[in-house]
């Protein structure tokens, strides 16, 4: 009877170790498979925090650049951590031109020394941002984007985009059509465009 009575308590005492072993389990493995993802660092304990920081601090000039624009942004506690992390893990877009915003001053001048070959197209660009007083990283997207536009842009649906040279060369071409290009004109000069909407307008006009 003693035997069995320490069999049952032994078979009980195993029981409740695999229970609150499973328990703890269940209650470890879903915060532990979400901490590592970015948008839960808000949640990482400060010793989780101190050794990614470690890491990233390695990349000095990334690093620096990720803290300047934290900075930029008064971020402060958890929500500077949150960016910070955002900002050195950047997702798999990071180096497309619609996150150029994004980029190290590094990867912009590399960018830039190889866009400043092209001297008219770079100066054009130069000149459109400067007249929409575009600074900084808006400056940075908007030179991105007007250095390499969609497969679109030499379309005339694109035509403002084009530089100075492009329109010209155009301009020429479709000034032998004198009585539709006067035509095409008027109906601009009606609608009161000026500029690049002008050259939109027209080279959709002559080319319909």
């Amino acid at each position: 009877m003693m035997s069995f009575v320490r069999s049952a308590l032994i078979a009980a005492a195993i029981l409740g170790v695999v229970t609150s072993g499973g328990a703890l389990a269940q209650t470890t493995t879903p915060s532990s498979s979400t901490s590592s993802k970015i948008d839960d660092v808000s949640k990482w304990t400060s010793q989780k925090w101190n050794r990614a920081k470690a890491e990233w601090e390695k990349e000095k000039e990334k690093w620096a650049d990720c803290q300047k624009q934290s900075k930029d942004q008064n971020l402060n506690g958890r929500e500077s951590w949150s960016f910070l992390a955002s900002c050195m893990t950047p997702s798999s877009t990071s180096s497309k031109i619609d996150d150029v915003s994004k980029w190290t001053s590094k990867q912009w001048n590399r960018a830039k020394a190889e866009w400043a070959k092209e001297k008219e197209k770079w100066a054009d660009c130069e000149k459109r941002s400067k007249d929409q007083n575009l600074t900084g990283r808006e400056s940075w997207s908007f030179l991105a984007s007007c250095m390499t536009p969609s497969s679109t842009s030499s379309k005339f649906d694109g035509a403002s985009e084009w530089t100075s040279k492009q329109w010209n060369r155009a301009k020429a071409k479709w000034g032998k059509q004198q009585e539709k290009w006067a035509d095409c004109q008027k109906q601009s000069k009606d609608q009161n465009l000026t500029g690049r909407k002008t050259w939109s307008f027209l080279a959709s006009c002559m080319t319909s």
